[in-house]
């Protein structure tokens, strides 16, 4: 007997994921919204900062790493990507799929001065890590970071 997957949306959307953007947004200016890709979701991230660097951590599990773009323009670190579904047989049957596929977008804005040609960027376990190196006097350019 074949079974009809069960896709879970929530009633209100991502309504969590929501509440936390708009208090990052008024409390922490962490948030931007863009309109590079039609993002179907957004990556959860860690930001945190010692004396010499601020290093930002998106949550990508099940991402190629080929398919992850890295971008600091204005201020903001900007990542986008795909995460796509596999393909199942069709002897397989899905019960409920909650797992996002699909384009995704972050934007998050970096507070401090930073070199971003001295950035670094590791994917490793699910995790892009970037590290940026904090400057005095930096110029504000936009720049690709590469993904190792």
């Amino acid at each position: 007997m074949q079974h009809k997957p069960i896709v879970f949306r929530p009633l209100f959307g991502n309504m969590q994921g929501d509440i936390d953007e708009a208090f990052d947004s008024l409390f922490h200016h962490q948030e931007r919204p863009t309109s590079r890709t039609r993002a179907l979701w957004s990556p959860r991230v860690d930001i945190g900062e010692t004396s010499e660097f601020v290093v930002v951590t998106f949550e990508l599990p099940g991402v190629d790493r080929n398919s992850i773009e890295l971008t600091f323009d204005s201020e903001m670190l900007i990542v986008t990507g795909l995460r796509r579904r596999k393909q199942l047989s069709q002897e397989h049957s899905c019960r409920r799929i909650e797992i996002s596929y699909g384009p995704f977008e972050r934007a998050v804005s970096i507070d401090a001065q930073v070199d971003v040609a001295q950035g670094k960027a590791i994917y490793e376990d699910g995790l892009l890590e970037v590290t940026l190196t904090k400057t005095v006097g930096a110029r504000e350019q936009t720049i690709r970071v590469n993904i190792q």
